[in-house]
């Protein structure tokens, strides 16, 4: 395999419609492209996409979770910038472009999707909003979207974060944030350069994202989330059961 600078992590699960077509364009921007598979009704079996790796969960297991494995598969590799990228369709590849150029000396760039939030359902907004507003005051920073799956992360700021819980699921946005911010990294934010395509179905509010998103408010109303340098270190890190489907030739 080439050196690699820089790479991705793609969670997928039962994105069968959309995932390949995204990885075809992150190839063009990144070295490497990790799909992680977390648990789909029907699993990726193969992969014949050069540049593109697959690994699988034999069962769901959570956005968080998901791309803590791709994670870690990516710093295994060498990987100087990290980015991330939901496999929807929500995020155009192209915001991602000239990942080292756009990510800097930051720690961690966050691409707002503020110029599309209009499309966004009336419940969707307000919850965006008041999660951001609160995480922002939290940690001292002026951040307009803190739950953008579109991110780019340094590898120093990945492997600080890494230390600390990830959290298995939707609360992963806010809960690595935290981790950066609380480890000194520069953390900015830049409105999307792409409008991506959002199916309408997800323009529904998800009943199981609102439950994760109301866990992540209360905990962070009720201080039970730790600030800055009081976050602790996390348990020794188990790895799940995880199958590497192959690697694109």
């Amino acid at each position: 395999m080439k050196n690699v600078t820089t790479a991705v992590v793609c969670p997928v699960f039962n994105e069968t419609q959309t995932w390949q077509q995204i990885c075809v364009s992150l190839t063009a921007i990144f070295d490497l492209v990790v799909v992680v598979d977390d648990g789909s009704d029907i699993p990726i079996t193969t992969c014949a996409l050069p540049g593109v790796t697959v690994l699988r969960h034999h069962r769901n297991l959570g956005k968080g979770s998901a791309l803590e494995t791709g994670f870690r598969h990516c710093l295994a590799q060498g990987a100087h910038v990290v980015g991330t990228i939901d496999s929807d369709g929500e995020h155009d590849p192209r915001c991602l472009q000239n990942p080292i150029d756009q990510l800097g000396n930051s720690g961690l760039v966050t691409f707002s999707r503020r110029p599309i939030f209009s499309d966004y359902s009336l419940a969707r907004r307000i919850r965006n909003i008041w999660i951001s507003k609160r995480l922002s005051n939290e940690l001292g920073l002026e951040l307009k979207d803190t739950q953008s799956g579109l991110r780019l992360f340094s590898a120093a700021a990945l492997k600080a974060a890494l230390k600390n819980d990830v959290a298995p699921g939707y609360a992963v946005e806010t809960q690595m944030l935290r981790s950066v911010a609380a480890s000194g990294f520069d953390v900015r934010e830049t409105d999307i350069a792409y409008p991506g395509q959002q199916r309408p179905e997800k323009r529904l509010y998800n009943a199981h994202a609102a439950l994760s998103d109301l866990y992540v408010l209360t905990s962070t109303l009720l201080g039970r989330h730790p600030k800055k340098s009081e976050v602790p270190p996390k348990a020794a890190y188990k790895k799940p059961d995880i199958q590497k489907i192959g690697v694109g030739p």
